[in-house]
C-alpha cells in the first residue's frame, strides 16, 4: 500500500457497516470491524517499519488497532477516489486546519 505498491483487493474484504449514530441529528456513520482485518497486522507493521522505521510492540493493543484502522482507512479512500485518479490523474485533498 505504500510507495506505489498496488492495492491488493483480494487481501480483505473487511467487515464494513453503514448506519446512523443514535445521537442528536442522527449522523450517518461507516464502521470498520478491525478484527476482520487483524490477520494482515504483521504485514502492515512490517511495511511501517520498512518505510518509516517505526516499530510497534506486538502486545500493545491500542497501537495494533490504530495500525489496522489506518490501513483500512487507506484502503477505503483508495477505493472511493480511484475512479477520480484515473479520470483526472490527480486528486485534490481538502482538510480543515
Amino acid at each position: 500500500m505504500w510507495a506505489g505498491k498496488p492495492l491488493d483487493l483480494s487481501m480483505l474484504p473487511p467487515q464494513v457497516t453503514f448506519g446512523r449514530w443514535l445521537i442528536d441529528g442522527y449522523p450517518k456513520v461507516l464502521l470498520f470491524d478491525i478484527a476482520s482485518a487483524a490477520w494482515k497486522l504483521d504485514e502492515w507493521k512490517k511495511d511501517i517499519w520498512e518505510y518509516a522505521r517505526i516499530g510497534i510492540p506486538w502486545h500493545d493493543r491500542e497501537s495494533n488497532d490504530a495500525v489496522i484502522f489506518g490501513f483500512l482507512t487507506v484502503w477505503f479512500l483508495a477505493e472511493v477516489f480511484s475512479p477520480f485518479v484515473f479520470q483526472f490523474q490527480c486528486v485534490h485533498w481538502v482538510r480543515p486546519f
